[in-house]
């Protein structure tokens, strides 16, 4: 499963960030974002 979690907040980056580390050992691919955009074509690249 595909995780993309988009934040331009500097707090809610943050803790994001910090979730993506733990969620490192779960079967999840997670990668966080700061622009919409980026997440999309992040996902597009792995869905394909």
């Amino acid at each position: 499963m595909l995780v993309a979690i988009v934040s331009v907040q500097h707090l809610m980056f943050g803790l994001a960030r910090m979730w993506e580390a733990y969620a490192g050992e779960t079967p999840f691919e997670t990668a966080v974002f700061r622009e919409r955009e980026e997440a999309k074509a992040w996902i597009q690249a792995r869905v394909k």
